[in-house]
């Protein structure tokens, strides 16, 4: 007998859990879904001009991107041609000679 109270008593409190989920569904659906006066419409125009604009503000900044990589690798090159073992530093001594030779010819 006490077995049966037992049971009776979980699943007295099983439906009223179900109960209680069931209304709290209820609610959570009432609150998710907007009323007449929370609905924001937008016209066409509007939401292409958004999107125009977007676009733009992606196309500048991709721009930017390909700019500044750019510009970094003519910097790389331009470094590495600066400070490379190759870069000779007699080149200026080179052309006093040559004027000096177009001196002397005269």
């Amino acid at each position: 007998m006490r077995f049966l109270v037992t049971i009776a008593h979980a699943v007295y409190g099983a439906g009223k859990l179900a109960a209680a989920a069931e209304l709290t569904k209820h609610k959570a659906g009432r609150a998710l879904r907007p009323k007449k006066e929370d609905v924001f419409t937008m016209k066409k125009s509007t939401l292409i001009a958004i999107v125009a604009f977007l676009s733009a503000v992606a196309g500048a900044l991709a721009a930017a991107f390909v700019y500044l990589r750019r510009r970094e690798a003519e910097l790389d090159e331009y470094e590495q041609l600066l400070f490379s073992e190759d870069f000779s530093h007699e080149e200026p001594d080179e052309l006093a000679d040559q004027t000096q030779e177009s001196a002397q010819e005269v």
